[in-house]
Formats: structure tokens, C-alpha cells, sequence
């Protein structure tokens, strides 16, 4: 059965006036109406137009965010983090998966489960807010819709 649009949809889908800028480098970029494409410095996803407001860092599974926080990786991320909460009002780590997933952790990775914890809780304290869909189909990219309307248009 198909979801019944909220008023919410509706109005997103008729007064955005400003496309989505989705990373070059994005591996599987959730599409959307008003799209363009473009390499950002620091993140996955913002809105088109004058200072940046809002910007989204996207890890689409937990083997995405385990990656991240490996040593060889780590430095660069929390940097360029560090970066876009200058630059940005709005900063956004978007995590496809459960807080629970991130605490039983990933076997292959050599990253602990803590260490994940306490680097998120440092991008917190950074002012960067960590959203987690939960992993539902297309929960992450309703997420981001709603996100990038809401403090784009602001």
C-alpha cells in the first residue's frame, strides 16, 4: 500500500525553490526533484544559493562509518568536521543505521565500538548534530529531504 503524502510532502515538493547540491564523490547519492551535482570540500549534501546554511554528512551503513574513524581516516574526517562547523550554521552526520548496530560494532573492522562512540560524542561537542535513521528503506533520504527544507529555507 502506498504512503499517503503528509501536508508536510506536499508542501516540500511545491515550494522548494532551491535544488539539493549532492557530492560528486557520494558512492550511492539519494536522488531528488531539484538536484544538481557538484564537488563539496566537506560533506554530502546542501542547498544551492548564498552562504551555506546546511550541510549533511551522509555514512549509509555502519561498515561506511566504521571506515571512517580507522586511523588512516579519522584525522582527515574530524578536520574537515572541525572545518564546516565554522563555515556552516547547520551541520549534520546522518548515519544509515541503529545506535544499537553501533554499539554491537563491525567484526572485520579493527575499530572498537568505543572508539566510534567517542568520536561521535566529540563531533557533538563540536556542535554537529548525529541524526540515526535506524536503517529503513529510504528512511535516510526522507531524513535529508526534510533536514535540507527545513534549515535551507530558514
Amino acid at each position: 500500500m502506498a504512503r499517503r503524502k503528509s501536508a508536510y510532502d506536499r508542501e516540500v515538493n511545491t515550494r522548494r525553490t532551491k535544488a539539493v547540491i549532492v557530492d560528486t564523490r557520494e558512492k550511492k547519492p539519494w536522488t531528488f526533484k531539484q538536484q544538481t551535482s557538484k564537488k563539496l570540500n566537506v560533506g554530502d549534501y546542501t542547498i544551492q544559493g548564498g552562504k551555506t546554511k546546511v550541510l549533511i554528512e551522509r555514512k549509509g551503513s555502519i561498515y561506511d562509518l566504521y571506515a571512517t574513524f580507522r586511523p588512516k581516516n579519522r584525522e582527515r574526517f574530524m578536520r574537515n568536521m572541525e572545518q564546516a562547523v565554522k563555515k556552516v550554521d547547520n551541520v549534520f552526520l546522518l548515519l544509515e543505521t541503529s545506535l544499537a548496530a553501533v554499539y554491537r560494532g563491525v567484526r572485520e573492522n579493527p575499530v572498537p565500538p568505543h572508539v566510534v562512540i567517542e568520536h561521535l560524542l566529540q563531533l557533538m561537542e563540536m556542535g554537529i548534530r548525529v541524526l540515526y535513521t535506524g536503517g529503513a528503506k529510504n528512511s535516510g533520504r526522507d531524513f535529508i529531504d526534510r533536514i535540507l527544507y527545513r534549515f535551507g529555507s530558514m
